[in-house]
């Protein structure tokens, strides 16, 4: 299902069990994974709906200034140290709030005292899985390096997801690289990929997510993602 891209995204996953991106180039294969989350769907070009039964979240993706290039982190609070209650500070979640939590913060850190952990949970007759999002990351063409400690636990088979989409100005999606992140054994593990940005790139939307392991198949309550130490730095120019 997943196409190599020559290195734009990373190559594949390596024998210690450390995560890289692949390319999709099919921007509609990614869409048909976040579609299992319950009442997720893509309407008019870009924009997200969330909807649940008895309950409406609009989800709003917050803005988030440029951090600067050149070996600084362009992602803001990916050490997610900064929480209000149960939402991270610079991210959108799935949560809907003393309704249905599937995003909190955790003591379970990799760095720091807190991290973010994403869960599946039961809610109004559906299995909900966590999901934080973080857009407008300022991304120009050129070659960037992407790191992340995770602990995944798996019931049912179910994966955890992570992925950087990358728009033009327009704001209109243009590639997708991706990765599905499998059972650690209760250890963090790490990610990391170099990347080529898309010549037209613009800005990035980064994202972390519980799916099924079969597009279509059902989530299983348990199934949870750790996230910590988020780091997105230029490391290049662009390629010739």
């Amino acid at each position: 299902m997943r196409t190599g891209a020559g290195g734009v995204c990373g190559r594949d996953i390596s024998g210690n069990g450390d995560a890289r991106f692949h390319e999709h180039k099919n921007v509609g294969i990614s869409r048909g994974l976040l579609r299992q989350v319950p009442g997720f769907s893509f309407q008019g070009g870009n924009a997200m709906r969330l909807r649940v039964a008895f309950a409406a979240v609009l989800m709003l993706g917050l803005a988030v200034p440029g951090l600067g290039q050149g070996g600084k982190n362009l992602v803001k609070n990916g050490d997610f140290e900064r929480f209000a209650g149960d939402e991270p500070a610079g991210w959108s979640t799935t949560n809907i709030p003393k309704v249905c939590v599937v995003v909190s913060s955790t003591t379970t850190a990799h760095g720091g005292k807190t991290a973010a952990k994403l869960e599946v949970k039961d809610c109004f007759g559906s299995k909900f899985p966590g999901m934080v999002t973080q857009k407008d990351i300022p991304i120009t063409p050129g070659s960037y390096t992407m790191r992340m400690s995770y602990v995944m636990k798996s019931v049912g088979g179910d994966v955890g997801y992570i992925s950087m989409e990358f728009k033009n100005g327009e704001g209109s999606t243009i590639r997708v690289c991706e990765e599905r992140l499998l059972d650690t054994g209760g250890s963090f593990k790490s990610f990391t990929s170099p990347f080529q940005a898309p010549d037209a790139a613009a800005s990035g939307e980064f994202r972390i997510a519980l799916l099924s392991a079969k597009d279509g198949g059902s989530l299983h309550e348990g199934s949870f993602v750790i996230a910590d130490d988020v780091v997105l730095v230029a490391s290049g120019t662009p390629s010739p």
